[in-house]
C-alpha cells in the first residue's frame, strides 16, 4: 500500500461489505421459518431484511465512494496530470459517471427520457 490511510480506507470498504454475513444469516433464518410454516418468524425477518439492507447498501455506497475518490482518483489524477502536461489533455471520470455508464450497459444501451428513447448507436 501506498500510505496508511489507503490501507485503512480498503479496510473500511472490506468491513462494510463483511456484513453481508448479516444478510446471509438472515435469510438462512427465513428459509427455516419457511420450512416450518412459521408466519410469526417469517414476518419479523422479512421486516428486519427490509430494514437492514438499505442501510447496509448505503453504508457499501459510501465505503465504496471514499475508496474510489481516495485511490483511483488519486491515481487517475496523477494520470492525467502527466497526459496534460505531456500532450495537453485534460479528462477526468466521475464515480458517479462510471455508475451510469454501468447502468447504460446493463439497459441494453438505452436511455429512456420519457417518450423519447435515445439508443446506443
Amino acid at each position: 500500500m501506498k500510505d496508511k490511510r489507503t490501507w485503512e480506507i480498503l479496510q473500511d470498504l472490506e468491513d462494510a461489505f463483511d456484513k453481508v454475513i448479516t444478510i446471509e444469516f438472515l435469510v438462512e433464518r427465513l428459509q427455516l421459518a419457511l420450512e416450518k410454516n412459521n408466519m410469526s418468524e417469517i414476518i419479523d425477518i422479512t421486516h428486519a431484511l427490509n430494514a437492514f439492507l438499505p442501510v447496509f447498501i448505503q453504508n457499501y455506497d459510501e465505503n465504496l465512494k471514499k475508496t474510489w475518490n481516495h485511490v483511483v482518483k488519486r491515481d487517475y489524477e496523477c494520470v492525467v496530470k502527466k497526459q496534460k502536461d505531456t500532450i495537453g489533455i485534460d479528462s477526468y471520470v466521475e464515480y458517479e459517471d462510471i455508475l451510469k455508464y454501468e447502468e447504460f450497459k446493463k439497459n441494453g444501451g438505452k436511455i429512456e427520457t420519457g417518450n423519447v428513447d435515445i439508443t446506443q448507436g
